[in-house]
């Protein structure tokens, strides 16, 4: 059904705890799989996957040096076996539960994007962090004709269709935005659904 790709880079605080909440919230579908991709972490992310690979069905991609999120979503795909991909970040401030409502539009062909939004709640997020948002989803709405919420969130769905078309060269910030200017470009239908999120 769906494809879970999670790039981590030293998260060892959080790893476990999303792995846990991923396979537990979502043990009611038999087709999934977690691939999470390691961008060359310095803690003992790597050690805590490892030990979670020995309890569970999930492939680890090592980078053998830290090449950025885009990167780690492009490998993670390349690697998929579903239609529908999912991208969520492994820092845990998405909740995995609400995986499947951005999946829906996807397998129901309504959409090839689908980007889980963050604003209406996000009382929390620290202001810097709303202005440098919102600058880049102006720019990206500019480029592309979009009207898109929140351009910055990395918990999102894609159809394989779509994200086989995405250039993926981008690094570091700014990179989700790239990602959506890509799919924009090859004729992408994007969609959003409102998410829960904790900082």
């Amino acid at each position: 059904m769906f494809s879970i790709v999670i790039p981590i880079f030293d998260e060892a605080q959080n790893i476990e705890a999303l792995v846990d909440e991923i396979l537990n919230s979502l043990k009611d579908y038999n087709d999934f799989e977690v691939i999470l991709v390691n961008d060359s972490s310095t803690d003992n992310t790597i050690d805590l996957v490892c030990a979670l690979k020995k309890k569970f069905n999930i492939l680890l991609i090592n980078n053998p040096k830290k090449n950025g999120q885009s990167f780690c979503i492009h490998k993670g795909v390349l690697e998929s076996k579903n239609n529908t991909i999912v991208t969520i970040d492994g820092d845990g401030q998405f909740l995995p539960e609400e995986i499947p409502k951005l999946v829906k539009k996807i397998e129901s062909n309504e959409a090839d994007v689908v980007i889980g939004y963050r604003f209406d709640g996000a009382a929390e997020m620290p202001n810097y962090r709303k202005f440098g948002n919102k600058m880049l989803d102006k720019m990206a709405n500019m480029v592309t004709e979009m009207a898109v919420s929140d351009t910055q969130s990395g918990f999102r769905a894609y159809s394989k269709n779509i994200i086989k078309l995405i250039d993926f060269k981008k690094k570091g910030f700014g990179a989700d935005t790239e990602i959506l200017i890509s799919a924009a470009k090859n004729g992408a239908r994007i969609s959003e659904e409102k998410v829960s999120v904790i900082y």
